[in-house]
């Protein structure tokens, strides 16, 4: 009987080592990871550049048990994008808090003033981004090449023509401004790219007037304080910058990192400036801004 016993044993051992072990699996959390993981496409950009709307949206759209809904979508929402990819994209842009451990540190929307490869339409009442502006001359505000960063920039006029062939300044003062979203726990950098440009073509009107000037805010903070966008054709136009012979960029630091307000949400805004000698003074520079960034360090 022992021998028998000894020898069912050792059968039973032989088939059981000759089974294969199962091959290791990707850990749950890793599984999660790469689903969390955010897709750049054109749904979630439309979301982010519509946040507010985006968030109402958003919050009711993401309550459900299943998001099979097709329609109902805000109009900014591309045609193209399905309820797995609204959900999605909504998971990304809203409930993603800016202190989260994966939240973008870049939190400017928008900083180089390109949408999708093309440029939002600046006008003083059609809006279709998250900058706006508005502008007491009623000025046309406007994206297109000789950036800085990218193929597109802001632009702001300081000149016109008198009708007579003579060049005037504009003056008046330009807001640029968006809503940022911050974390009040962290602190901030900031900068961007402040540039000019004139028309070398008119010999015989007077010169440029390098008076414009730049202040920026975070909600009522002064985050840089007032300074001349340039203070002469040389300072802005640096060998680093992209060849244009009217004109160049410098690149303007604020002078200290910046904590957010408590409720971590404020408007960065921009007031640009323009003071001629009076109607019909000299022409001022055109003002340019590009790549603005807040950026959280620490």
């Amino acid at each position: 009987m022992s021998s028998v016993f000894w020898l069912v044993t050792t059968l039973l051992l032989g088939v059981c080592s000759a089974i294969p072990s199962p091959e290791p699996t990707s850990p749950p959390s890793a599984i999660i990871q790469a689903r969390a993981a955010c897709n750049e496409d054109n749904c979630l950009r439309a979301l982010r550049n519509q946040i507010t709307a985006a968030s109402a949206f958003c919050n009711t759209y993401t309550s459900a048990t299943t998001n099979t809904a097709s329609t109902g979508f805000p109009t900014f929402v591309p045609t193209t994008c399905g309820p797995s990819r609204v959900s999605s994209a909504c998971s990304c842009a809203v409930t993603k808090g800016p202190c989260a451990t994966n939240a973008p540190t870049q939190v400017v929307q928008l900083p180089g003033f390109e949408k999708d490869g093309t440029a939002p339409s600046f006008q003083p009442t059609n809006f279709d981004g998250p900058w706006n502006a508005t502008d007491t001359a009623s000025r046309i505000f406007f994206v297109e090449g000789d950036s800085y960063e990218g193929t597109h920039f802001f632009h702001t006029w300081g000149f016109d023509d008198d009708q007579t062939g003579r060049l005037v300044g504009v003056n008046g003062t330009t807001t640029l401004f968006q809503t940022i979203s911050l974390c009040p726990a962290s602190t901030y950098s900031f900068s961007f790219y402040v540039g000019f440009v004139g028309d070398v073509g008119y010999q015989s009107n007077p010169g440029y007037l390098y008076n414009t000037t730049v202040t920026v805010y975070l909600g009522d903070i002064v985050i840089l304080p007032t300074q001349l966008t340039c203070t002469d054709a040389t300072q802005c136009n640096l060998p680093t910058n992209p060849p244009d012979p009217e004109g160049g960029y410098r690149h303007v630091v604020a002078p200290a990192l910046i904590t957010p307000p408590a409720n971590g949400m404020a408007v960065l805004k921009f007031v640009i400036v323009r003071a001629s000698t009076g109607p019909g003074g000299p022409p001022l520079q055109d003002t340019l801004l590009d790549f603005v960034t807040l950026t959280k360090v620490s």
